[in-house]
C-alpha cells in the first residue's frame, strides 16, 4: 500500500466520517477566533489604556505647576516656562490658562464647552491626536482667535474646520470671535475648545480675576525631588508665587503593572480556550475509538499492515486538523478588524495587527492534538487480532 494510496483512503474516511469530521473543524475554528479574538482584546485595552493615560496625564514623568491664579499668575506661568526650559532644555514644557465660567457661543446661542488656552507644546506633552485641520496652539492672529475643538465637541456643537465660534464669559457681554482651524481627539467626554494663548491674550487679560494658569513639564530624566528642588530654587529667587502647587499628573508608570497583569490574563484564557477546543477534539477522536478500531482490524484483515493502518489514522487527523486550523485562521482574520475595532474605536485607538503567531500557535496545537488522538485507536486497531474481526 503506497503513500498515495494511505493519503486517498484518509480522504475517503474523512468523507464517510463527515459529521465527525465537521464538529472537529467547528471545533476547533472557535478555539482559533476565540483565542485571536482575546488576543485583540488584550492588545487593544494595553493600547486603549496607554492612549487615555498619555493624553489625558501626559508621558511617564509629567508635572502640573498650578497656584498661579489671576493676572500675576498670567505673567508668571509663561516667565517660569522660560527658567525651566534653561534648567531643562531636553524637556517638553507647555503653559496652560483657564477662565472661570467660560463657554463658547455659536449663532448667537451659548453652548456649554470648556475652554483651555494652550500653546503648542500641549500638544507635544499629551500626544493629542490630530483628525483634521491644525493645531491652534501655534495661533498668533488675535482676530478671530484660532481654536481647535475635540471631536465631543464637534459632534455637540456641530461645527468643523472654517466655522465661526465665539468665546465667551457668563454674565460678560463681550464675545471674542474666533474661528475653528482643527478637530482633535483628546479622549475627553466632554465638549472642550482648545484657543491659542497667545492669540487669547486680549480676552485673558481682560478677564485676569477669574483666570487660572500652569506649566507643564514633561521629561523622562524627571523626578519629585528633581522638581520640587527646581521649584523651591525659583521660589526662593522670588520668582514665583507662594501659592505654587505643583502636582504629578502622569498615570502611565502606575498603570503599568495592571496593564501586564490584565494582558497576562487575557492570554491565559486564551489559551485556555484553544486548549479547550483540543479537548474537545480528543474527546471525539476518543469517542469514537471502538468504531474505528474495528474499521481499521478490518482493513488489516483484507490485507492491510499495521504501518498502512497507523498512516491512514494519522493522515487523516492531520487532514481535519488542518482544514479546521486553516478555516479558523481565515474566520478569524476576517473578523478581527470588528471585533479590535470595536474595542478601542470609541477611544481613537486602531486595531493593532493581526497576531499571526496565534495562527501559528493553533497550527501547531490542533496538529499535535490530532495525532495524539490518532494514534490510540490507530495503535488499538493495528495491535488488535485480526481473528476477533472476522469471528464478528
Amino acid at each position: 500500500m503506497k503513500t498515495a494510496a494511505v493519503l486517498r483512503a484518509a480522504v475517503q474516511s474523512v468523507g464517510y466520517h463527515w459529521v465527525r469530521s465537521l464538529l472537529t473543524v467547528l471545533t476547533l475554528s472557535a478555539a482559533v477566533v476565540g483565542l485571536s479574538t482575546i488576543v485583540a482584546a488584550s492588545s487593544t485595552v494595553e493600547n486603549t489604556v496607554i492612549h487615555r493615560a498619555l493624553v489625558t496625564g501626559g508621558p511617564a514623568s509629567t508635572y502640573r505647576i498650578g497656584g498661579l491664579d489671576g493676572s500675576l499668575g498670567l505673567d508668571e506661568a509663561p516667565a517660569l516656562a522660560e527658567w525651566l526650559r534653561r534648567y531643562l532644555p531636553d524637556a517638553a514644557i507647555a503653559t496652560t490658562s483657564e477662565l472661570d465660567a467660560s463657554g463658547v457661543e455659536i449663532d448667537g446661542a451659548a453652548s456649554p464647552a470648556t475652554i483651555v488656552f494652550v500653546d503648542d507644546d500641549y500638544r507635544r506633552i499629551h500626544g493629542v491626536a490630530l483628525l483634521t485641520g491644525e493645531w491652534a496652539g501655534r495661533g498668533v492672529s488675535e482676530s478671530p482667535i484660532a481654536v481647535t475643538v475635540n471631536a465631543n465637541a464637534a459632534a455637540t456643537l456641530d461645527v468643523g474646520v472654517g466655522d465661526r465660534i465665539d468665546l465667551r464669559l457668563a454674565g460678560i457681554t463681550v464675545d471674542y470671535p474666533g474661528r475653528v482651524v482643527g478637530v482633535v481627539d483628546d479622549v475627553a467626554s466632554d465638549p472642550r475648545v482648545y484657543a491659542s494663548r497667545e492669540a487669547s491674550r486680549g480676552m485673558l487679560v481682560g478677564n485676569a480675576a477669574a483666570s487660572r494658569s500652569a506649566v507643564e513639564v514633561s521629561g523622562t530624566d524627571l523626578g519629585d525631588a528633581a522638581v520640587d528642588a527646581i521649584v523651591g530654587e525659583l521660589s526662593a529667587a522670588g520668582l514665583l508665587g507662594s501659592a505654587t502647587e505643583v502636582q504629578r499628573t502622569d498615570t502611565l508608570g502606575r498603570l503599568a503593572t495592571e496593564v501586564r497583569a490584565t494582558r497576562t490574563s487575557f492570554t491565559v484564557v486564551g489559551i485556555l480556550a484553544l486548549i479547550t477546543g483540543a479537548l474537545g477534539l480528543a474527546n471525539i477522536n476518543i469517542a469514537t475509538l471502538r468504531e474505528r478500531s474495528a474499521e481499521m482490524s478490518l482493513r488489516r484483515a483484507l490485507g492491510a499492515r499495521r504501518r498502512h493502518v497507523l498512516g491512514i489514522l494519522v493522515a487523516e487527523g492531520q487532514l481535519i486538523a488542518f482544514a479546521a486550523a486553516a478555516v479558523g485562521i481565515v474566520i478569524a482574520v476576517l473578523l478581527y478588524p470588528a471585533m479590535a475595532g470595536n474595542l478601542g474605536g470609541a477611544y481613537g485607538v486602531a486595531a493593532p495587527a493581526f497576531p499571526w503567531w496565534v495562527a501559528c500557535f493553533a497550527v501547531v496545537i490542533a496538529s499535535m492534538t490530532s495525532l495524539l488522538t490518532a494514534v490510540i485507536p490507530a495503535l488499538v486497531a493495528a495491535l488488535a487480532p485480526i481473528v476477533r474481526v472476522l469471528r464478528a
